[in-house]
């Protein structure tokens, strides 16, 4: 089977997909403005009396979907741009995630810690995260935060997510070689990691890989040429708009399986447009460049403003106002926009340069 597209290709609508899932995670996070104290979330009564509840209520109940979203469309991604491309080494493969990953990851950490450092002085306690100490903070540096426990929150806790899914890139390069030759053992993949998972094996690691293999899964239906035609594309993406439907139904019953075809069904609905429309949708590609700083800078920007409540500057009760939460919403995307623009991209083209350099001198030296 010959791919269908190319190497240059991007997913607009998928990219576009991957910035609402970020984006449904701040939703769900707005509510660490009314935690009774650090590690401990608010009751039902409270989140019922969120800002704008009636209708962000399945973001403020569910918007930790999101992260399932970012590994399946991780795997979707990784498919398109690891398993047609020429074999690079491990030197490259995670240096390139590093320059993508590390950079706002330790920049974030370091404002986290200092925060964190001034909450405790000054109002004598952490504020939304509690172990902020010196172990986590190693583990976290590592971006290991959450490889031998998931509920052991700290510092800038959305990282945990990416922590995890770290190790799947291990998993990942390691069966290039297999995944390229033999396209069915990407579907196999998956099905093995649902079958660890079905024997036991709950690890946080288990669930990641389900999805990302899921996402190299889909990108590989995607890419067999009978799939850029209408007439196979329509009713897949019916299908998967049904099973979005039933599985927003039966939300409520809150299965990991039922969350996984959910989130898998969210994509496929998003692949299909990217089939259908793709050429149409091209400015969608802005929401995918915020999704990564959104998803890391709003905790820090948190922490932030509930210092400044609890030691008195201005009142904490502000956050009840619809307004204060569209403004926060906003003001967190037009940061995300500014890091992406002034800050990630500079420090990924520097590190990518410098390993161009480090290759060109090592060819020359051979």
């Amino acid at each position: 089977m010959r791919p269908a597209f190319s190497p240059t290709h991007h997913f607009a609508f998928v990219d576009g997909l991957r910035g609402l899932a970020a984006l449904a995670v701040l939703v769900f996070h707005y509510q660490h403005f009314f935690m009774p104290k650090a590690g401990e979330m608010p009751s039902a009564d409270v989140i019922h009396g969120l800002p704008l509840y009636s209708i962000a209520y399945p973001f403020y109940n569910y918007g930790w979907i999101g992260v399932q979203i970012f590994w399946i469309i991780s795997g979707f991604v990784f498919a398109h741009i690891y398993l047609r491309a020429p074999r690079m080494t491990a030197a490259d493969f995670f240096l390139r995630r590093f320059a993508r990953l590390y950079p706002l990851h330790f920049a974030t950490l370091l404002a986290v810690a200092a925060l964190q450092a001034i909450s405790i002085r000054s109002t004598g306690h952490f504020q939304i995260y509690e172990n902020n100490d010196a172990q986590h903070f190693l583990l976290h540096l590592f971006m290991a935060s959450n490889w031998f426990q998931r509920g052991d929150w700290s510092f800038n806790g959305p990282i945990w997510s990416v922590s995890v899914e770290v190790l799947i890139y291990a998993v990942f390069f390691a069966l290039i070689p297999f995944l390229t030759r033999r396209r069915f053992l990407r579907f196999l993949a998956a099905f093995s990691f649902v079958g660890l998972y079905g024997l036991g094996f709950k690890h946080v690691a288990i669930e990641c890989a389900v999805c990302f293999f899921a996402g190299a899964s889909l990108y590989t239906v995607a890419e067999w040429r009978g799939m850029r035609r209408r007439v196979i594309v329509a009713p897949v993406l019916v299908a998967a708009l049904a099973v979005l439907a039933i599985c927003m139904a039966r939300m409520s019953d809150n299965k990991t399986v039922l969350l996984w075809a959910f989130a898998a069904s969210a994509v496929t609905v998003f692949v299909c447009l990217d089939l259908l429309l793709s050429r149409r949708a091209k400015w969608l590609k802005r929401l995918g460049d915020i999704s990564y700083p959104v998803y890391l800078l709003h905790v820090p920007v948190q922490i932030a403003l509930l210092t400044a409540f609890d030691w008195g500057m201005p009142d904490r009760s502000m956050t009840t106002s619809a307004w204060f939460m569209l403004a926060f919403i906003v003001a967190i995307v037009l940061a995300a926009l500014y890091t992406h623009r002034h800050f990630e991209m500079p420090m990924q083209k520097a590190i990518r340069a410098a390993l161009s350099r480090t290759h060109a001198g090592e060819k020359v030296a051979a």
